[in-house]
């Protein structure tokens, strides 16, 4: 039993050298300079738009079934307003869709 923990720190250790090795330091000004590339500010700006875009486009038509099928079946309002605690405690509101399953028992068995 000693034998494998031995085993087990020798291999720690050569993990722990190897991180060590190589993690890479960056000073704030390359930092910021990644931060601030061409590509960081406006192609993933550009990217992030499109596929909002595109998903909203597709994922309208389903919520408009859905909220048709929940009209049908709750009867309205689709959303309901809710009141949250907010950050330190001022209260928001928010719109909340109904996600109960209501259960109906046939009584008439």
């Amino acid at each position: 039993m000693p034998e494998v923990l031995d085993q087990e720190l020798v291999i720690q250790q050569k993990l722990a050298e190897v991180f060590e090795a190589e993690q890479e330091t960056f000073t704030q000004e390359e930092l910021e300079k990644g931060y601030n590339s061409f590509y960081n500010r406006y192609i993933k700006r550009v990217i992030d738009l499109v596929l909002a875009v595109v998903l909203a486009a597709v994922l309208l038509p389903v919520y408009i079934v859905i909220s048709l099928l929940i009209a049908v079946e709750s009867g309205f309002p689709v959303l309901y307003r809710a009141q949250r605690g907010g950050y330190r405690d001022k209260p928001f509101k928010i719109n909340i869709a109904p996600c109960a399953v209501v259960l109906r028992i046939n009584r008439d068995r």
